[in-house]
């Protein structure tokens, strides 16, 4: 923000009206219906709290279209009228329709966010542009109608988005470290089960030691949608308590790459979702991409390279002469998202070069991931200073210097 400078002063008296919210808890109620399972209703009871303020739901950052709700306000006496954002407002409840994707045909894109329905019998619900907050309330969950059990806790503004998974889940991982619900759209991938539940408590137990500042049993739902192959895309997403991930097929059938990949979207969304450091979008991405290929080779599963899959793409990969600050500035400054994806393959490039000077000297990247967290400046795109003091004292200035102007 810039501040404004004039030569007149105007003081303008302002009345700060607080709203003190009464109930413990709010309650979405969520109830799917029965002859349209594409379609739900969310309701809550707002009669104890007496005048409030309704917030818009949070948005993917990405979105070029906000959503818009038509939420419903029922007074006290018995009429319905439409509710505006940020007006006081005295309610007996809320209530406003979402939509749900059918899963269908192998097309979803897990990256897209969008809520989906399966005729396996489960629905996945997102926070972005569903869940509009009442100020002033700290704690409220989402629960489906008429299964109270059924619930999941709305997470802090500062937190990742709430993924909400219901309905008949695939199966149930529990191990050591894992107890993980499974939501998938077809039984294909049920024969691989035991060893991708190997697979992913190896992941989480190396990824958990380097992100994580916990130690503890991940209580999480997975879901997965198959994507053909002919989309030439495979993604994910990840949220509070839970990631989507997508698996390869091709015809309906898996192919020699549907677990390599599986495997490598699914260890990056766990950085995602247990990271207890907060970076700028290219460093958080980058790293992300790079940490899946390390976990995923630790499990001898054969997986791309990074600086190879660099190697081979930067002569045709758009704004491949952008170095990764700049990627970072053209996407915050200029939502320009068609930068977005050097943070994936430039980005773990980078890391997989720098990891392979530090192993010249005997040393690994994990032990240095914690000087990232720039805490003296949280809006810096740059790494920071202590990392950059700790990498020419590791590697050299003249080798660190050749890395970072080769990339940055």
């Amino acid at each position: 923000m810039h501040p404004l400078a004039n030569k007149i002063i105007v003081f303008f008296y302002l009345t700060v009206v607080s709203y003190t919210v009464t109930a413990r808890e709010l309650t979405y109620w969520l109830d799917t219906a029965k002859d349209n399972p594409t379609s739900a209703t969310i309701s809550i009871d707002t009669s104890q709290l007496g005048e409030f303020v309704l917030e818009p739901s949070r948005e993917v950052s990405s979105s070029a279209n906000p959503s818009t709700l038509n939420i419903g306000c029922l007074t006290s006496e018995k009429s319905k009228t439409t509710i505006q954002f940020g007006k006081p407002i005295d309610c007996q409840s809320l209530q406003w329709q979402v939509q749900f994707k059918k899963l269908q045909n192998n097309q979803y894109n897990a990256s897209s966010q969008q809520n989906i329905y399966s005729p396996e019998g489960w629905w996945l619900l997102f926070e972005w542009g569903n869940l509009p907050r009442i100020a002033g309330v700290k704690f409220a969950s989402v629960c489906v109608a008429g299964n109270e059990n059924i619930c999941a806790k709305i997470p802090d503004k500062s937190g990742g988005p709430l993924l909400f998974a219901w309905g008949k889940n695939t199966a149930t991982i529990t191990t050591d470290r894992l107890n993980l619900k499974l939501f998938a759209d077809s039984d294909i991938l049920s024969h691989e089960l035991p060893n991708i539940s190997r697979q992913l408590e190896q992941q989480y137990t190396y990824l958990s030691q380097v992100f994580s500042h916990k130690q503890q049993q991940l209580n999480w739902s997975l879901i997965w949608t198959a994507i053909d192959q002919k989309y030439k895309t495979v993604s994910g997403a990840a949220g509070a308590g839970a990631y989507i991930a997508n698996y390869l097929v091709d015809d309906g059938k898996l192919t020699n790459k549907t677990l390599p990949m599986l495997l490598r979207v699914s260890a990056h969304e766990t950085i995602h979702g247990l990271s207890s450091y907060t970076f700028p979008a290219w460093i958080n991405e980058s790293l992300a991409e790079y940490y899946a290929f390390k976990a995923v080779q630790l499990s001898k599963v054969k997986t791309r390279v990074p600086v190879n899959e660099w190697q081979k793409n930067k002569h045709t990969f758009p704004h491949a002469n952008a170095g990764l600050y700049e990627a970072q500035n053209m996407v915050v400054e200029q939502q320009d998202m068609s930068y977005y994806p050097l943070f994936y393959l430039k980005g773990a490039a980078f890391w997989q070069t720098l990891e392979q000077a530090l192993q010249k000297s005997g040393k690994n990247l994990d032990t240095y991931i914690a000087l990232l967290n720039n805490k003296a400046d949280t809006n810096t795109i740059s790494l920071s200073q202590p990392f950059i003091d700790a990498m020419i004292k590791a590697i050299g200035k003249e080798t660190w210097q050749t890395i970072a102007n080769q990339y940055l």
